[in-house]
């Protein structure tokens, strides 16, 4: 039974998001719309760019174009960018 489990695991993996795929700078997200729009956006694996030996995905085949043009405005300048998560608490209590 747990061979079976461990089967479908690995099953359902994307292969496109491989530990072993030397992704870009920003990892899976796509750099136009971290750039442009300050978001992380998922890439698209189908729409993705190869620029010095790394691949990068992108959100979708126009993001890929602005990329391709000038991949150096969509990477970070010094070291990949800092994510951090933002906790808001409310106490109702004290309102």
């Amino acid at each position: 039974m747990y061979g079976f489990w461990a089967f479908n695991i690995q099953e359902e993996m994307d292969a496109n998001r491989s530990p072993k795929k030397p992704l870009g700078d920003t990892n899976f997200y796509c750099p136009v719309s971290l750039t442009e729009k300050g978001v992380l956006w998922p890439g698209d694996p189908e729409c993705s760019a190869k620029y010095r030996e790394k691949i990068y995905y992108l959100a979708d085949e126009a993001a890929r174009e602005r990329f391709l043009a000038t991949p150096d405005a969509f990477l970070p300048k010094d070291s990949p960018p800092l994510v951090c998560d933002v906790v808001i608490t409310y106490d109702a209590v004290n309102v």
